[in-house]
């Protein structure tokens, strides 16, 4: 971590690549953004101290995807599915006339889910063997997360060989973030920690060794409605002007949110210390982001 010059708070480095070198960007609602200068993810520094009265508006995997990646399960030898979050009911009744052992991984304290192996463990504190699981959603919006690279880890680790992750986010490079920057930033950035294009949700795939199989960019018509003209709640005749927007902004890859389904079959790498630019700069190595394990699977070591 980097410390600015101007206050006593520490910089951390880039979750994805480690880089310490960010353009930084002070919004309307006073986030301040943080542009890593390598990968291009965004980061948002949050005050905790201050109150933030914006309504929580996150991205969720849509149910017809999920359903999708548990059928894509069918003709395996005792298929299982692990679900970050709270699994909706028709999912775990699918799953269970599937004969696929669901799990659920959920916050601790919360109570047991019915027809569900429940565990009350954080992301953190989660033991599940490693190759337990045949497929993995994240309900839950990476924007969310302190830590993306965490979750991506843990799926290397739990996934079994050729197993399926599907993760969503919001797409920072969505057409309505385009038209308006300001008030999209003002609905989804409040309670997002990080902020993702489709270029480095891939370049996350790449890092823990993950093929992409699939990216999906979808709008809701009421969300596309709120962001471009700035209302809690749009009504009609601002939910009939965004359809259009919507459409197209799903069509040409540039919807609000982002589905990218990856398989467990590639390469992970494992970046290595360059000595002679360490000697030079006098420096310890990379950043504690670039050290995550790679615990199975081939490995390409770059000098």
């Amino acid at each position: 971590m980097r410390k600015e010059s101007e206050s006593t708070w520490w910089v951390p480095a880039c979750d994805l690549c480690g880089n310490l070198e960010h353009a930084e960007e002070r919004t309307a609602q006073g986030l301040l953004l943080r542009r890593c200068r390598k990968c291009g993810l965004i980061s948002i520094a949050h005050d905790e101290a201050e109150r933030r009265t914006a309504a929580s508006t996150t991205s969720s995997v849509p149910l017809t995807l999920q359903r999708e990646a548990l059928r894509s399960l069918l003709g395996r030898p005792f298929p299982s599915a692990l679900v970050l979050g709270e699994p909706d009911r028709a999912l775990i009744a699918e799953a269970a006339e599937m004969g696929i052992a669901l799990s659920a991984l959920v916050e601790p304290g919360h109570s047991p889910i019915d027809g569900v192996r429940t565990f009350a463990w954080s992301l953190e504190g989660a033991a599940f063997a490693a190759e337990s699981f045949d497929c993995i959603i994240n309900t839950v919006g990476l924007e969310r997360y302190p830590t993306p690279s965490r979750l991506f880890d843990r799926a290397r680790r739990w996934l079994n060989p050729g197993g399926r992750l599907l993760v969503v986010a919001l797409n920072a490079s969505s057409l309505p973030a385009r038209l308006n920057r300001r008030s999209w930033l003002t609905r989804f950035a409040e309670d997002a920690q990080h902020l993702f294009t489709p270029p480095v949700l891939g370049e996350y795939a790449s890092r823990f060794g993950f093929n992409v199989a699939s990216v999906q960019s979808r709008s809701a018509v009421r969300e596309v409605a709120a962001s471009i003209f700035g209302a809690r709640e749009p009504g009609i005749a601002a939910t009939v002007t965004a359809a259009p927007v919507a459409l197209a902004s799903s069509l040409f890859g540039m919807g609000l949110v982002i589905v990218m389904e990856l398989t467990n079959d590639g390469y992970a790498v494992r970046p290595v210390v360059r000595k002679a630019e360490s000697a030079m700069e006098g420096a310890p190595g990379l950043a504690p982001a670039l050290y995550t394990g790679v615990h199975r699977k081939k490995v390409a070591e770059y000098a």
